[in-house]
């Protein structure tokens, strides 16, 4: 699954905006304000999904293979209507982005989470964990680059059967994965406990989704601009230094 997950990313934060403003003329600075909310309330449900994947765990493995399945499924869809609108009048369109937005980066979180915390689980030696990370992060790459080449050869009905096609047999090989032990000691921990490191995660993860969202918008204006400073200096461009003290 780490290679169509790598997939969802890229489109979302360089390709729907370009889209959205070329073909149905949506403002970038609404568009902009949609994204970083909704990447602002996923760092606020990611913890959440986290918890709920630990009682999902300690309940049985088949139940976050369903969680999975679901997740991916719902992901699917939700990616899909993104690039695929059917509403194509602007303001109408913020309010469809901004719905599928939330529903695709919760599914999103839910698969990942599910998934990542099933490979932290497996048995092994350090040499046998190595390989699976590396593996992963591996077709993670290769993820990345097919979503940023696909669309501009292929176009985006191509990006998304991709999409559909890798969620399917990345779930398929998931089935048959190894199972992973889920040790009393990780049972769902302590009320305080919690709230403490989802506290921690929601500080930490915070400004990383600020940026993520704001940095397409900050590097089209600067693209605009006039001359080579604000692309060699880009603490004279206005966006940039705004998604700076964002980030800080």
């Amino acid at each position: 699954l780490g290679l169509p997950l790598a997939c969802c990313a890229l489109p979302l934060y360089v390709l729907m905006p370009n889209l959205y403003a070329k073909e149905w003329g949506v403002s970038l600075t609404a568009l902009g304000a949609v994204l970083l909310g909704g990447r602002l309330l996923d760092a606020v449900i990611d913890p959440l999904l986290g918890r709920w994947c630990d009682r999902l765990f300690a309940r049985s493995l088949s139940a976050v293979l369903a969680l999975g399945a679901a997740s991916a499924l719902v992901l699917g869809v939700g990616f899909s209507a993104l690039f695929m609108p059917m509403l194509h009048d602007p303001v109408v369109l913020l309010w469809w982005a901004g719905f599928w937005l939330v529903i695709t980066y919760a599914a999103y979180s839910a698969v990942s989470v599910a998934h990542q915390s099933w490979g932290a689980m497996l048995r092994g030696d350090a040499v046998y964990r190595s390989r699976l990370v590396a593996w992963g992060e591996g077709l993670g790459l290769v993820g990345v680059l097919l979503a940023a080449v696909t669309p501009a050869l292929l176009g985006v009905p191509v990006m998304l059967a991709l999409l559909w096609v890798g969620l399917l047999v990345g779930w398929l090989a998931w089935r048959q994965a190894p199972r992973p032990c889920f040790p009393a000691a990780l049972e769902v921990a302590s009320g305080h406990v919690s709230r403490s490191l989802g506290g921690k995660a929601l500080c930490f993860v915070s400004p990383a989704r600020c940026a993520g969202s704001s940095f397409t918008y900050a590097k089209r204006s600067a693209a605009q601009t006039p001359g080579p400073s604000a692309l060699w200096h880009p603490w004279r461009n206005t966006h940039f230094r705004r998604l700076l003290v964002v980030y800080l």
